[in-house]
């Protein structure tokens, strides 16, 4: 079930345009991209249920004027996808344990039980 949570997020994500990744073992931004992460439970009804679904839009290299922009753009767009007011700046933990400049944003999707 959390399978579809993923992949509606993923699908409104890829339909705006959002490079977008729902495998970290495979995530690479190139130079940016999201990620969309675990989600967790908020609240479950009688036939739902609704989870916060984390999205991370990383930027792999190092943030010059034209990378901050894109970062902070794509970060724009997927807020715009997915209907999010706002966007934290936080950092991400790639796998070369390198800590990369992301925006963190949680959309919220209910699913039927």
């Amino acid at each position: 079930m959390i399978s579809e949570a993923i992949t509606h997020v993923a699908d409104r994500l890829a339909a705006e345009g959002v490079p977008v990744f729902t495998d970290s073992a495979l995530f690479y931004p190139d130079p940016v991209a999201a990620l969309v992460g675990v989600p967790e439970l908020v609240d479950r009804g009688m036939r739902s249920f609704t989870v916060s679904v984390p999205v991370h839009v990383v930027c792999a290299e190092a943030l010059t004027e034209s990378t901050r922009d894109l970062l902070f753009d794509t970060a724009f767009q997927a807020a715009q996808a997915l209907d999010v007011p706002s966007f934290d700046l936080d950092g991400f933990i790639g796998s070369g344990q390198t800590d990369l400049p992301a925006y963190t944003l949680t959309t919220l999707v209910t699913l039927e039980a």
